[in-house]
């Protein structure tokens, strides 16, 4: 239940992710009270290590959950050494962080951009 993106590795001094990652994907939703739980990760490869940079959750509209959206994760400031990868996680629940749905739902993804503003 877990759809995973990484990004490219940061080159040259890296980069600083300053703002609002923003998802934009389509989708096509079965099943009542669906969500995303969206995690953004920083991997050092290094070290097999993940470091949770920013977090989010959509809550898909019940009268047109299909098409193409746009969510955002809470804002912050994070920086990708060289070599580090940016991984994208969305979920169909992320407890303790938020409760479970009260229905039973399917997401598919497709088409997905995933926009780091950056400084």
């Amino acid at each position: 239940g877990v759809a995973t993106y990484r990004l490219p590795a940061a080159r040259g001094s890296g980069f600083t992710l300053l703002g609002a990652p923003q998802v934009t994907a389509t989708l096509n939703v079965t099943g009542t009270f669906p969500y995303i739980a969206a995690r953004l990760w920083d991997v050092d490869p290094a070290t097999n290590t993940e470091t949770l940079v920013a977090r989010g959750l959509y809550r898909l509209s019940s009268t047109s959950p299909d098409g193409r959206q746009t969510f955002q994760l809470h804002p912050g400031a994070w920086h990708f050494a060289p070599g580090q990868i940016p991984k994208l996680e969305l979920l169909g629940q992320d407890p303790p962080y938020a409760r479970p749905s009260n229905g039973t739902f399917s997401i598919s993804v497709s088409n997905l951009k995933l926009t780091l503003p950056t400084h």
